[in-house]
């Protein structure tokens, strides 16, 4: 095992794969990549200041071309992966999550149709949502996608899609329809980007995937060459208020950007409607003083009917709030039974 990397000619794509205790699924994570038909790869699993036998699962690995890269905990995966691809030695890069299933032909397809269309920075695919036990929770993730499917494309080799630049960057304004996982990008493209942003917690992809967009046509490949695995303790998952200000974030530097009066007013829409979930879930948690606040920060994006209604009812008080839930309940339970005599 080797935990630094190659002096042995530079492989075609390397497989960046953060990682943060992740030694339950790192070997399946692993084992699928080993299965591709393509073996012109590498793998760098950088370690996020795992405190499990990540370390161990990943140095015990038999494969030559497996590279452990220890680092500090950053506590999200952005570090993680720029370390990953300054360490890694590909022309194009994988990125791929921990606890994630690389399914068969997915860097075959994605390495050919890079190379057929050198205009174009990455590829991403569809996948499966799977659970902690693999069964799959929701299938073709990417289905519903109206913003993804509404864009107009030149058809390539197979099913595949080209998204002109200008048309793709405003797709991804209005909707993050990129999975990272099914994601290979030439690294030339990711780096000249300034590699993911650090600052933020939640959200660098779709920083990530915007800045690409504004100087590179995508691909989008609309068949299923990944598993999710959805978990609550993985290097991605954030609750609700580390989302909602990694997001904020996020927004707030491409409000920055030269943009057209459409998109600034849909990023402020964005903005309306984060700070307004946020608010939701911390009044639901009775946590009122906290839900005030970002009401108040939903409304200064646009006034909304729904912003005002929570943050005047957070005035209330619990006790209150918390008769009012169970009449609300009881009135909707009596009209339920009263549909079903």
């Amino acid at each position: 095992m080797k935990t630094s990397i190659s002096h042995s000619p530079a492989p075609l794509v390397s497989v960046v794969i953060p990682a943060f205790n992740a030694e339950k699924f790192i070997d399946q994570t692993l084992d699928s990549i080993f299965e591709q038909e393509l073996q012109d790869f590498e793998v760098v699993v950088v370690d996020d200041g795992s405190t499990d036998a990540t370390a161990e699962r990943v140095q015990s690995r038999p494969e030559p071309n497996v590279f452990y890269v220890a680092t500090t905990h950053s506590g999200g995966p952005a570090t993680p992966r720029n370390v990953g691809i300054r360490k890694a030695r590909g022309k194009y890069i994988s990125l791929f999550d921990s606890d994630d299933v690389m399914l068969p032909g997915k860097l075959s397809l994605s390495l050919g149709l890079l190379e057929e269309n050198p205009q174009c920075g990455l590829v991403f695919t569809d996948f499966h949502v799977v659970d902690e036990e693999g069964r799959v929770v929701r299938s073709n993730f990417l289905a519903p996608y109206t913003t993804l499917h509404s864009i107009p494309y030149q058809p390539l080799t197979g099913k595949a899609r080209l998204l002109e630049a200008s048309l793709a960057f405003k797709g991804l304004v209005f909707s993050n329809f990129i999975g990272t996982s099914g994601v290979v990008a030439r690294k030339s493209a990711l780096q000249n980007t300034g590699g993911f942003c650090e600052d933020v917690m939640n959200a660098d992809d779709k920083l990530m995937w915007l800045r690409i967009a504004r100087e590179h046509d995508i691909i989008f490949v609309p068949e299923t060459f990944h598993l999710y695995r959805h978990t609550e303790d993985g290097i991605t998952s954030r609750n609700v208020s580390e989302k909602t200000q990694g997001l904020a974030t996020v927004l707030e530097k491409v409000e920055k950007w030269p943009l057209e009066d459409r998109y600034r007013k849909e990023i402020r829409r964005q903005k309306m409607a984060l700070w307004f979930e946020d608010g939701k879930s911390h009044f639901d948690r009775y946590d009122l003083g906290t839900a005030r606040k970002s009401f108040v920060r939903s409304i200064s994006y646009a006034c909304n009917r729904q912003s005002i209604k929570f943050l005047l009812l957070s005035f209330l008080g619990e006790s209150i709030i918390v008769r009012l839930r169970k009449i609300k309940n009881t009135i909707e339970g009596l009209y339920k039974g009263n549909e079903g005599a």
